[in-house]
């Protein structure tokens, strides 16, 4: 079966075979928005007629169920299944279908209570307890996209690559600026971890996903990364909602 996770900045795609993932690939999101290009790199390079998707780009969202209907394949939106793995302790009507996905994946994979993060577009920061309850969560501001605003929306200061500083201060507005993201994010998530640890307790896993999370490791090794996580969760909703695809998707 074939596995899309839609997000801001890529499109990630999975082939299973049963448990596993037998192939991936990886495109930037905006070149999805054409739906030439959607039915051609993704439904056409594989003969697989089962599909299970998350999206969080409407139009993209609008492509796979087009395409899926005039290649007839069998598709499920994760986002709108009424979800069956997780207690939800949220608003379901907003949690979105990548936050589930990852929830209930690091629920399903690894050992609970889980504070699940997903280094993207935005910081996504979940909590699922040891009885499966999914008890909120925080968006935050992802990292990179902080620093393209700023270098967008100011007039003298230089791009800077995402980086760990060589020194607390700067001697340089590159350097100085290199510093600033980091601590800013560094001081974030130990604010968060401290947080946690007040609502849960000290004996929780610690997942993280997304692009990002290799740059986070460095500062704190005790995160377990997981790049394949949402592809994961989105296959295990589908195992555990196949039968609530209509006539009509099937």
């Amino acid at each position: 079966m074939i596995v899309i996770d839609v997000g801001n900045s890529k499109v990630k795609i999975a082939i299973f075979s049963k448990e596993e993932i037998e192939k991936k690939f990886i495109f930037d999101t905006y070149r999805c928005l054409e739906h030439e290009f959607l039915r051609r790199e993704v439904f056409g390079e594989v003969g697989e007629n089962v599909i299970a998707f998350s999206s969080v780009v409407p139009e993209i969202t609008k492509g796979i169920v087009s395409i899926s209907k005039k290649l007839k394949k069998r598709f499920l939106d994760v986002c709108k299944v009424k979800n069956k793995v997780l207690k939800i302790n949220y608003d379901v009507a907003e949690l979105g279908g990548d936050r589930l996905a990852n929830a209930v994946a690091a629920y399903k994979r690894y050992t609970p209570p889980v504070l699940v993060i997903d280094f993207g577009t935005a910081t996504t920061y979940n909590i699922v307890l040891a009885d499966g309850t999914f008890d909120g969560g925080i968006i935050a501001p992802g990292i990179k996209t902080c620093i393209d605003f700023l270098i967008q929306n100011t007039g003298l200061l230089p791009e800077i690559p995402l980086k760990h500083p060589d020194a607390f201060l700067g001697h340089t507005t590159k350097d100085a600026l290199i510093s600033g993201f980091y601590y800013t994010f560094s001081g974030q998530m130990k604010e968060i971890f401290e947080k946690v640890q007040n609502h849960i307790g000290n004996d929780y896993t610690t997942v993280g996903t997304g692009g990002l999370v290799d740059f986070v490791l460095r500062t704190f090794p005790h995160i377990i990364p997981d790049k394949d996580l949402t592809l994961f969760g989105i296959k295990m909703l589908y195992d555990a909602n196949s039968e609530q695809m209509t006539d009509r998707e099937q």
